[in-house]
């Protein structure tokens, strides 16, 4: 029996993900995990597809046997990278990750997952989960009342369990995957943005320095 997990964490953080990219947001002191889902996929003679859903609150351990699986999920360095250093839960070797969005792109399919859901014709987003991430994935002005709060939790795991219905539905569908070299350079390209570049901080440091010197000459000019 070939089987494979289908997961999705969803996080609060002080730190916007998108301008600060997975790593700083990641290691603030303020992310955590609100909730998982995750999705078993078997795949036999005997069934063709059978799945088994599951949501969670934030635990010590992963709910579910991981060793030895596939883990699958739109957008997987996300999910590889809370899994580590949010959860802090046992390492996964980087060659059981595999993201769902590359295998659409590879095929010439939306890079999104609501749109490529609508692109393949099938159940879509949760569509109360742009509210939801406002009010309990980052800072809100208008946070949310204490008698409220668990009813919103609530909604946040169903919004989480449908993102991974979507992910394994475009998945299974779609038959998915990379060839070969495909993998291969997908694999080195996360290898290279995980060791990053080394920088002289020192040196920046004196350069915007030196700018900031040159501006203040010049505004002093102008004026």
């Amino acid at each position: 029996m070939s089987e494979t997990i289908h997961l999705d964490f969803e996080t609060y953080s002080e730190i916007d993900l998108r301008s600060l990219g997975i790593n700083r947001y990641c290691d603030d002191k303020s992310t955590r995990i609100l909730c998982y889902a995750w999705c078993y996929s078997y795949v036999n003679a005997e069934y063709n597809d059978v799945h088994e859903y599951h949501v969670s609150d934030c635990t010590e351990k992963p709910a579910f046997n991981w060793k030895d699986k596939e883990i699958h999920a739109w957008n997987v360095e996300f999910e590889r990278h809370v899994w580590h250093e949010v959860a802090n839960w046992p390492y996964v070797p980087l060659k059981q990750w595999f993201c769902t969005a590359a295998f659409a792109a590879a095929a010439g399919y939306p890079r999104g997952l609501d749109k490529c859901a609508q692109f393949l014709g099938i159940p879509g987003k949760d569509r109360r989960g742009k509210l939801l991430i406002q009010r309990l994935s980052k800072p809100c002005k208008r946070p949310i009342k204490p008698e409220n709060l668990k009813k919103s939790l609530d909604e946040m795991k169903e919004y989480c369990l449908q993102d991974v219905r979507v992910e394994q539905d475009i998945y299974g569908r779609a038959c998915l995957s990379l060839n070969e070299e495909e993998r291969e350079v997908y694999l080195l390209n996360t290898k290279i943005n995980e060791a990053g570049i080394p920088l002289d901080t020192e040196l920046l440091r004196c350069a915007l320095d030196k700018m900031t010197y040159a501006k203040e000459l010049l505004m002093a000019a102008v004026i």
